[in-house]
C-alpha cells in the first residue's frame, strides 16, 4: 500500500477543510474518489485503488483531530458530505475520537 508523506498529508488535510466548507455552502456531496481528486491526493486521470480509500480516511482523521485541537466542535466541518459511490451514504470517514497528542 502506498502512503502519503507528512507534507502531502498536511496539504491534503488543509485542502480538505476548504473543500468541506465549500460543500456545506453549496449543499452538495462528493464521493471519496472525487474528494481525493479535489484535495490533490490523486490526479483526475488516475485510477482509484484501495490504498486511496485508506489515505482519505487518514486525512479525514487528521482534519478531525486538528479541529478538536483548535478547540472547535467537530460539527464545524460537515464530514457527512463525503459519501460512498455505491449508495451515496456517508462512510465511516473519521473516528470520533481522533486527537493530536503532544508529549
Amino acid at each position: 500500500m502506498k502512503t502519503l508523506d507528512s507534507q502531502t498529508r498536511l496539504g491534503c488535510a488543509q485542502a480538505g477543510i476548504a473543500v468541506l466548507r465549500a460543500l456545506k455552502i453549496s449543499d452538495s456531496k462528493l464521493t471519496y474518489q472525487d474528494f481525493a481528486k479535489a484535495i490533490g491526493m490523486m490526479a483526475d486521470d488516475e485510477k482509484w485503488e484501495v490504498w486511496h480509500r485508506t489515505q482519505v480516511r487518514d486525512v479525514l482523521n487528521l482534519m478531525a483531530a486538528t479541529v478538536r485541537q483548535a478547540g472547535e466542535e467537530i460539527s464545524v466541518l460537515p464530514f457527512e458530505r463525503i459519501v460512498r459511490k455505491s449508495d451515496e451514504e456517508p462512510g465511516v470517514g473519521f473516528y470520533k475520537e481522533s486527537r493530536i497528542v503532544s508529549e
